[in-house]
């Protein structure tokens, strides 16, 4: 965690994992405009870290090849 880390980030990044493991998604952009539309807005803050990014990236090719 970092130290300028919140709540609020931490609690938009467990929800880009989520969305990312679900399989509709093909990567962390996808995932970003998806939340940024349902209404969270600082998903593109959260998702400003490399580390970030690519864990949801991970996570949107593990779910597509366990779909």
């Amino acid at each position: 965690m970092h130290l300028n880390d919140n709540s609020a980030d931490r609690a938009a990044r467990e929800r880009a994992y989520e969305l990312a493991e679900t399989g509709q998604y093909a990567g962390w952009r996808e995932v970003r405009e998806a939340m940024i539309g349902a209404g969270w807005p600082n998903a593109g803050e959260a998702l400003s870290q490399e580390y970030s990014r690519l864990a949801v990236d991970d996570r949107c090719a593990a779910a597509r090849v366990n779909a």
